[in-house]
């Protein structure tokens, strides 16, 4: 599986099976980079849910998102299960899974960057 899809890049992506685990986008606390698409596939042990929690969110606004954004998806792929779309400072509230596992992906355009 890939879970980046710029080599040069800083590390982000991949799958998370910790009890607790803080995400961050690709080279915080400085600003993520331009062209970046990252994926985080988050399993929880079977009968358990994930809870996300924001606690920081900086990611370049957009009225529609789609310069730059995180979505979240109720599912193991960014088929299915697709929860939001989230840009801007606004701290999206907290999201609880249906099931045992999440996937979050990061992408970042050409252009503008924020803190992450």
């Amino acid at each position: 599986d890939v879970y980046c899809y710029n080599p040069d890049s800083k590390e982000c992506g991949g799958v998370l099976t910790e009890q607790q685990k803080v995400i961050q986008s690709p080279g915080f606390p400085e600003e993520y980079q331009d062209e970046q698409i990252c994926y985080w596939h988050i399993r929880a042990r079977l009968g358990q849910r994930i809870r996300l929690n924001f606690l920081e969110f900086d990611v370049e606004d957009d009225t529609s998102c789609l310069a730059d954004y995180l979505e979240v998806y109720d599912s193991y792929d960014d088929v299915s299960g697709f929860v939001g779309r989230f840009c801007g400072d606004y701290l999206p509230d907290n999201i609880i899974s249906t099931g045992n596992v999440m996937t979050l992906k990061f992408l970042s355009d050409a252009s503008v960057t924020a803190g992450g």
